[in-house]
């Protein structure tokens, strides 16, 4: 679950599998300085925090959860 050390390998097997349009990033959340990233491919080169994980669905927007 946490991505923080293969992002880079993650966001290009999500790109292989056509995944990534349907992904979003979540950094310390419930924590200070929280982000959520949803074009993680933008953000393919940054360092991680720790408490980084994807979250992705197959069919359809995470906005819609």
């Amino acid at each position: 679950m946490k991505v923080y050390k293969n992002f880079e390998e993650v966001t290009e097997i999500l790109n292989a599998e056509k995944l990534s349009e349907n992904a979003a990033l979540v950094s310390r959340c419930g924590l200070e300085g929280e982000k959520i990233i949803s074009d993680i491919n933008s953000h393919k080169n940054e360092r991680l925090n720790y408490l980084s994980t994807i979250l992705t669905r197959k069919n359809g927007d995470l906005s819609k959860l």
